[in-house]
């Protein structure tokens, strides 16, 4: 299982300088490939410490013409 092992070499040093959450915002084509990625490395951060919150993610592409409304930016100036 090396990403799992590559995962956590790199998670292990953030969470021994006290990082208690990881935002990942992963983008590696389709959506089962991502999805695979995610568990690695939720696999690794929870084997560091079971206790540490994963938050994922799966950016979207977004292309549009003007004007464009964001529903994310609604309502802010």
């Amino acid at each position: 299982r090396g990403l799992v092992k590559f995962y956590r070499d790199i998670f292990a040093r953030f969470v021994g300088m006290g990082f208690r959450k990881f935002k990942l915002d992963l983008f590696g084509g389709p959506r089962a490939n991502v999805r695979e990625l995610y568990r690695c490395a939720y696999e690794a951060i929870t084997d560091i410490d079971p206790t540490v919150e994963i938050e994922g993610h799966q950016p979207d592409i977004f292309a549009s013409r003007p004007p464009a409304v964001r529903w994310n930016t609604f309502g802010q100036p």
